[in-house]
C-alpha cells in the first residue's frame, strides 16, 4: 500500500490576491498563517484549501446527497496534492449586548430566577427582617399550639407612627362596631379617643375578639383573623398574657370564665406598645405580640413584597429591573471631563456642547455668560482653569437659591441644561448627539445589580441573586454543590440545581472557572 503524504502540495494558487503561489505544508502538524492585512492569509486558508477539500468531498458523494449540501466553485489553483476532506471554522464578531452575561448566555440565571422565586425566603428591603406569609389555617395552628387556657387578644394595626387628623380612622373603628381599642400601648375605650392631640404620632390597633385558648374556639378564632385581614390590609396582631403577667396580675382585661365575647369585639384590647420597632415578639402590660401577615408584608416599615415569580429576577423584564438604569446596572451621566475637555480654553470655547451648538443657540449662551462672568467681575477669555472656584461650579451646575442672593444672578448650568434638553429631545437620534458628553456610571439606585429592591430582598442562606452571580465560577460550583434544601423545597430545588451544578462543572472543567457569571 502506498504510505499516507506527509505533505499537501499547493501549486499555482491565484485565488482573489494570490499571486501564483506555490507552498507545501506538512500534515498532522498546527500551522499559523501569519501577514499583513490583506496578504492572502484567508485566501489561502479558506478559500483554496478548505474550498478544494470540500469541492472534492462533495464530488465523492451521490447525485441526491449533494442537493443537500453547498456546492463550491472550484477556486483558481493549478492543483492540490495530498489534500484530506477539510472543516472550517470562521471567527465572527459576536453583537456586543449589554443585557447578556455569561449566566443569562448559559441559562444559568433562567434556572436561578426559578429557585429564588420557589425557595428563596423574602426579607424586607428597608430593615432586613425576614418576612412571611401566612394562611388563615396556619395561624390558627400556630395560635392553637399555645398553652391551653391562654388569654389572648385578636387585634388588627391601623395607624403606624401617624399625627395629624384621625377622626376618620376612629368614625371607622365606631362604625364596625368596635368599642376599644389600643393606643400606643394604652388600652383605650374608642369613646375616649376623639381628645387625641394631633401633633403626636400614633399607633392604633383595634381589637376584634379576645379569647381563652381551647380547642372548641378553632371556627371563632378563624373568623376573628379573617375580620383582621380585611381591616388591617391582611395583617393581624395576636397577643397573649404572658406567664409573669398572669402571675401578678397585671392583666389589662378580665375574660369571663367561659372564655367568650361578642362576636363584634364589643370588648377588646389594644396592640403592643412601639409594635412598629417589634412587630415579632413584643411585650407591653404583660402581653406578648405575634404579628402574622397573609402577604410578604414587613408590618415595622409597611412594605409589601409584590408576587414571587420568576419574572420579577429578571433584569430584562419591566418587573424586576431596576426603575433608574432599566436593568443595565449602569446610568449615562454628564461627565465635567467631557463638557470641558481643555480646560486652558476661554471660557465661551472651553464648553464643548455650547462650542458646536447653532449659531442662535451659542449666541444666547454666549450672552448668559457674559453676563455671570460681568457678576464675577471676571473677563470671558480667562481660562477656564484660572476662574474662581464658585464660577466654575456655577458654570458647571448652576446657581443655588443662597448664589442668587449673594451675586445677584441666576444662571441654569451646562450640566443641568444638558439634561434638560436630553430629556426634551425624545428621541434615540435626538439624544445621541449628547453622547459623546456623557459616561458610564454605576447605577446609583441599585448599585450595579440591576433589580429592584424587592427581588433583592429575596436570599437563599445569606446570598441574594445578584450576589451568587458574582462569585467566579469556580466558586459558584463548590457553593452549589454544597447548597442543599430540606422537606418540600428539597423537592422543588432537586432538578433546578442538577441542572445548574451540570453547567457551572463543564465551564469549570474547561478552564473558565476564572470568570464570574454576571460578566458580559
Amino acid at each position: 500500500m502506498a504510505s499516507e503524504p506527509k505533505y499537501i502540495r499547493i501549486v499555482g494558487a491565484s485565488q482573489h490576491n494570490l499571486q501564483n503561489v506555490t507552498v507545501e505544508l506538512p500534515r498532522e502538524r498546527l500551522i499559523v498563517l501569519t501577514g499583513l492585512s490583506g496578504s492572502g492569509k484567508s485566501s489561502l486558508a479558506f478559500d483554496t484549501i478548505y474550498a478544494e477539500g470540500q469541492r472534492k468531498y462533495v464530488e465523492s458523494l451521490s447525485v441526491h446527497a449533494r442537493h443537500f449540501l453547498e456546492q463550491l466553485s472550484k477556486p483558481e489553483v493549478e492543483y492540490i496534492e495530498g489534500l484530506p476532506p477539510t472543516l472550517a471554522i470562521e471567527q465572527r464578531a459576536a453583537a456586543a449586548n449589554p443585557r447578556s452575561t455569561v449566566a443569562t448566555t448559559t441559562e444559568i440565571h433562567d434556572f436561578l430566577r426559578v429557585l429564588f422565586a420557589r425557595v428563596g425566603i423574602p426579607h424586607c428591603p428597608k430593615c432586613g427582617a425576614r418576612i412571611h406569609a401566612h394562611t388563615v389555617d396556619q395561624i390558627v395552628d400556630a395560635v392553637l399550639s399555645y398553652p391551653p387556657e391562654t388569654r389572648i387578644m385578636l387585634l388588627a394595626p391601623l395607624v403606624r407612627r401617624q399625627a395629624g387628623d384621625l377622626h376618620a380612622v376612629l368614625r371607622r373603628i365606631q362604625r364596625e362596631g368596635f368599642v376599644r381599642a389600643r393606643v400606643n400601648g394604652e388600652l383605650r375605650d374608642v369613646k375616649d379617643l376623639s381628645e387625641l392631640p394631633k401633633g403626636r404620632k400614633f399607633d392604633i390597633d383595634v381589637v376584634v375578639d379576645r379569647l381563652v385558648l381551647r380547642p372548641e374556639i378553632r371556627p371563632r378564632l378563624a373568623d376573628a383573623i379573617e375580620l383582621s385581614f380585611s381591616l388591617s390590609d391582611g395583617v393581624v396582631i395576636v397577643s397573649r398574657a404572658a406567664d409573669a403577667a398572669r402571675r401578678e396580675g397585671r392583666s389589662p382585661l378580665e375574660t369571663p370564665a367561659n372564655g367568650t365575647t361578642p362576636a363584634n369585639g364589643a370588648s377588646s384590647a389594644a396592640a403592643v406598645a412601639n409594635h412598629g420597632k417589634a412587630p415579632r415578639g413584643a411585650q407591653s402590660n404583660g402581653w406578648l405580640d405575634e404579628t402574622f401577615s397573609e402577604r410578604y408584608a414587613c408590618t415595622r416599615c409597611g412594605i409589601t413584597l409584590p408576587e414571587l415569580s420568576p419574572r420579577a429576577f429578571s433584569f430584562n423584564s419591566p418587573y424586576g429591573a431596576c426603575q433608574t438604569c432599566g436593568g443595565l446596572g449602569t446610568t449615562l451621566r454628564f461627565d465635567e471631563q467631557l463638557v470641558i475637555p481643555n480646560d486652558n480654553l476661554a471660557l465661551a470655547n472651553a464648553i464643548a456642547p455650547w462650542a458646536t451648538a447653532q449659531r442662535d443657540v451659542a449666541a444666547s449662551q454666549r450672552a448668559a455668560l457674559r453676563q455671570l462672568c460681568a457678576a464675577f467681575d471676571v473677563k470671558p477669555e480667562t481660562p477656564f482653569k484660572n476662574l474662581p472656584d464658585d464660577l466654575r461650579r456655577i458654570v458647571l451646575y448652576g446657581t443655588r437659591p443662597a448664589d442668587a442672593k449673594r451675586f445677584g444672578i441666576q444662571f441654569e448650568g451646562v450640566i443641568p441644561n444638558l439634561e434638560r434638553r436630553t430629556k426634551a429631545a425624545g428621541s434615540d437620534g435626538g439624544r445621541s448627539r449628547f453622547i459623546n458628553y456623557q459616561s458610564e456610571h454605576v447605577c446609583e439606585s441599585c448599585h450595579g445589580a440591576r433589580l429592584r429592591p424587592e427581588p433583592l430582598a429575596v436570599r437563599i442562606g445569606d446570598r441574594n441573586i445578584h450576589q451568587l452571580v458574582q462569585l467566579p465560577i469556580a466558586q459558584a460550583t463548590k457553593l452549589f454543590d454544597e447548597m442543599s434544601f430540606t422537606g418540600e423545597a428539597a423537592v422543588i430545588a432537586e432538578p433546578i440545581l442538577r441542572e445548574v451544578r451540570q453547567r457551572l462543572r463543564f465551564m469549570d472543567a474547561v478552564g473558565l472557572g476564572y470568570l464570574t457569571l454576571d460578566r458580559p
